[in-house]
Parts: structure tokens; sequence; C-alpha cells
């Protein structure tokens, strides 16, 4: 419990953050329905009679929708790579810190064995493969020219100029 109630107040700081640097709507709801959200699990957690689990479907659920956000956000960010030749802000250190979270994810998850463990298996097996794909790519930005090419043509007037 302890380190899930430790996550969430991280990210309601994130949220309201994200609140405080751009005051849109979005990030109201969001913080306001993360804010209710934990609120409402700590007043289950003090006042609910019996813990049953009955919420493992749910959980799994949760799991596989996440998975499958993760995947069309990296999908996204692999994708701006490739089509602009750059890494830009994309971290590596913190690309190979979260390959070796999603190593220990897979081991934790095959020691709870396969029929309790897949939701976390193809979360952490789809999160750890763009992460290899995106660890690949920043090998491939520094042996390829096309940021460079594309950078000349936006200094050249849309002209490509290719001196290599």
């Amino acid at each position: 419990m302890w380190p899930r109630l430790l996550a969430s107040v991280l990210v309601l700081l994130i949220l309201r953050e994200i609140w405080t640097d751009r005051r849109s709507r979005a990030a109201t709801a969001s913080l306001v329905v993360a804010c209710v959200a934990l609120l409402c699990a700590l007043l289950g957690l003090v006042w609910g009679q019996r813990h049953v689990d009955e919420g493992r479907v749910l959980a799994s659920a949760m799991i596989v929708a996440v998975t499958a956000l993760l995947a069309q956000g990296y999908a996204h960010q692999i994708l701006l790579i490739w089509r602009s030749g750059r890494t830009g802000a994309v971290s590596l250190r913190m690309s190979q810190l979260i390959l070796l979270m999603d190593i220990s994810t897979i081991v934790f998850a095959f020691a709870m064995g396969l029929r309790l463990g897949w939701p976390l298996l193809l979360l952490a097996v789809v999160s750890g493969s763009t992460k290899l794909i995106i660890l690949w790519l920043f090998r491939w930005e520094r042996r390829n020219g096309i940021a460079e090419i594309a950078e000349r043509r936006d200094e050249r007037g849309g002209v490509a100029i290719n001196k290599m």
C-alpha cells in the first residue's frame, strides 16, 4: 500500500505542476479527478468492511488499457524520432533505466506465474520492446545524416543540399 500511496501523491504533485504551468480546463479537470479518486480510495480503505479479490479483473483490464496507451505514445515518439532524425529531448539514461525496470517487471511477472502475472508481463514486454527500439534510434541518430540534411534544407529555404 505505501509505495502505491507515495506514487499517487507524486502523481498529484506532477499534475499540480502541470496545472500551475498551463492553467487550462484539461489540467484542472485532471488534477481534480485525481484528487477525488485518491480521496475516495483512502476513504474506502479506512471505512471499507472487507478486502475481496474481486477487483483482479478490473485491475487486469486497466493494465491492458494502460499498455495500449503506452504503446500508442511510444509509437508516436518512435515515429517522430525516425522522421526528424533526432532524438531531441528524449533522455538516453532515462530510457536505459526504464528498460531495466521493464526487465525486472518481466522477471517479477514470471515469478508470479503466468495465470496471475500476464497483465504485468504484457505491459513490461510492450514497454521494454519500445525502449529497445528507442535505444537503437539513439545509435541510428549518430550514424545517419537525416538530421543534418533536414537542417541544411531549413537553412537554404527548403532545398536539400547533401554534402556527404
